[in-house]
């Protein structure tokens, strides 16, 4: 009798038989470079991805960076309207309020061969109300004045008031510095004056004003100047700072006419500051 094998599993029982199960072949060693081929794909893929994020967020399409090409605008950017635009559209919705207040200060000057005077002018200002005072030298002298509701009130030094009612241009304000249409006046330039941004605004060759009224003369009737200009200096709100004039006409022989010069200074301070102007105390 044969001495019996030790009991055992039954993969032991059948080793080294014919039924023995088939030992697992090894396994495989790891493919060279294929860690590092997975590596580079997921950075490619995190890479497209914030690209496309960025775009996204930029409002850009993926794959126009926007270094180079045609710049992709930015719809929720609204376009800076240019100073040329905003400012002159900021003066005339200042200067064209019927209500418009503000402290006026001139002076000026007019030669001609017949004669030379000069002004100095202090006014409160409303619409085409105002109450100051005018003093025209080698003219009239010192006078107080009023306009209100179309009539005029004056009194020199002395003297009693003395009224009129009357729509003449030489004795208005309104239209401001005698501006009457939006193509009188372009915007010039920008002037950068104590560390505040100012703008130039200057009259085209429609500018035709009172002359009158802005050298403070009793009468003029030259109907075409050489030279007759307006220089206004605003704030970057389209507030009027202050204004320049200029007057030239040359002689003519032919039609006797004399050579004219004229210029003035106005500046205006309390833009929108309430005025109160009343008739004359009796």
């Amino acid at each position: 009798m044969s001495e019996r094998e030790p009991a055992g599993s039954i993969i032991e029982r059948f080793r080294g038989t014919e039924w023995e199960t088939p030992q697992a072949p090894p396994p495989r060693p790891p493919s060279r470079g294929r860690f590092p081929i997975v590596l580079v794909v997921g950075v490619l893929v995190l890479g497209i991805g914030l690209v496309t994020g960025i775009a996204f967020l930029s409002g850009q399409p993926p794959g126009r960076t926007g270094i180079s090409g045609t710049p992709t605008r930015n719809p929720f950017v609204t376009p800076r309207v240019p100073d040329s635009i905003r400012v002159l559209e900021l003066f005339w919705a200042t200067v064209r309020d019927p209500d418009l207040s503000y402290h006026l200060e001139g002076s000026g000057e007019f030669q001609s061969e017949a004669f030379t005077t000069s002004f100095e002018l202090s006014l409160e200002v409303v619409g085409d109300d105002y109450t100051g005072t005018v003093n025209t030298i080698g003219g009239t002298g010192f006078a107080e004045i009023i306009r209100l509701d179309g009539v005029v009130y004056a009194r020199r030094t002395g003297e009693d008031w003395v009224s009129r009612r009357t729509s003449d241009a030489g004795l208005r304000q309104d239209p401001f510095m005698g501006l009457a249409g939006r193509r009188e006046l372009v915007y010039d330039d920008e002037v950068l004056e104590d560390g505040e941004t100012h703008h130039r605004l200057v009259s085209t060759q429609f500018y035709a004003p009172s002359v009158a009224r802005m050298l403070d003369l009793g009468a003029f009737r030259v109907s075409q100047p050489k030279t007759l200009t307006l220089e206004l200096i605003v704030t970057d709100e389209g507030v009027p700072l202050r204004a320049t004039f200029n007057l030239l006409v040359e002689g003519s022989a032919v039609d006797g006419l004399a050579p004219m010069e004229g210029h003035a200074e106005y500046a205006f301070t309390d833009v929108g500051v309430p005025v109160v102007v009343a008739t004359p105390a009796p």
